[in-house]
């Protein structure tokens, strides 16, 4: 079976750790033949509940347009064999996007790619989420975020709480990143279940459920981030991928840095990621391959 895509189980990422890296703009946003799949479900995701996928700040509408022009120049020059411009309609696929509709700029953005899209903008003494297109989050709520700074995010996760030596890091990170330029991190959990969508109750509703290790994925979260030249906004973008723990399984070398990567975790790393009961089946799983 062919290794999955990334790997960041592997010691390349190390988890609870900021672990950004410089990478070339053309290679900013990805795109593959996951890519009608990704949007149809973000598509049926916003009809079904709007307000859980898509939040705007007032104020936040230059930035969310200097979103869509960013992106969509960067898809016309990079990825030419999929999109195509005819006025002021963006082509791709078996679709065709209006770039001026009455909707909010973000959400025409969020529209043309797989990844989520977040906007934070230096409001009121803080870096803060003033828009986003979030249809696959990985339990957590866009609603419950909107309007928060990245200490108050982040404030669930190990050693990131707001006045941690890594809050402090990241918002000077921010302050002091150049326009263009393109970082880009992972981050990595194991799932029962392979949905895209991924809020908090559904962890909640699944863990009551019988683990059996074998039928988990591995869930990999690509994150990058841009400064906008003009706003100053910070646009950090999500691209989910999964694999079946067997992508791992048959691979001896993957299976146990996967298994060294859980049992170097504390307790408080495990909590967050709902791994305090499992650990122990999964390392059994993962160290008695055959």
């Amino acid at each position: 079976m062919q290794k999955p895509r990334f790997t960041p189980y592997d010691g390349s990422s190390e988890p609870f750790a900021i672990g950004l890296t410089q990478i070339a703009p053309e290679r900013w946003i990805e795109t593959d033949t996951d890519l009608e799949r990704y949007l149809a479900e973000k598509a049926r995701l916003l009809g079904a509940d709007r307000d859980a996928v898509f939040q705007a700040a007032p104020g936040s509408e230059a930035a969310q347009a200097e979103a869509l022009d960013t992106l969509a120049a960067h898809l016309l020059d990079n990825h030419a064999a999929t999109y195509s411009r005819h006025g002021n309609t963006l082509a791709f696929l078996d679709r065709r996007i209006a770039l001026d509709t009455p909707e909010p700029t973000l959400l025409i953005a969020g529209s043309l790619v797989a990844d989520d899209l977040v906007l934070l903008e230096n409001r009121d003494s803080g870096w803060r989420v003033t828009a986003g297109y979030v249809a696959f989050p990985s339990s957590w709520s866009l609603k419950a975020k909107a309007g928060k700074t990245i200490g108050e995010i982040h404030g669930p996760v190990p050693d990131f709480e707001p006045g941690s030596r890594n809050d402090d890091l990241i918002n000077r990170m921010f302050d002091r990143i150049a326009p263009g330029r393109v970082v880009e991190r992972f981050n990595w959990s194991i799932y029962p279940e392979a949905d895209l969508d991924w809020p908090p109750e559904k962890g909640a509703r699944l863990s009551r459920k019988h683990f059996d290790p074998a039928s988990n994925f591995i869930r990999v979260e690509r994150q990058t981030l841009r400064k906008l030249p003009e706003t100053g906004a910070m646009l950090f973008t999500i691209r989910i991928y999964q694999d079946p723990i067997a992508a791992v399984t048959a691979h001896r070398d993957l299976a146990d840095q996967l298994a060294a990567r859980l049992e170097a975790m504390n307790e408080q790393q495990l909590a967050y990621k709902g791994m305090t009961e499992k650990r122990g089946k999964l390392m059994t799983f993962l160290r008695n391959l055959q």
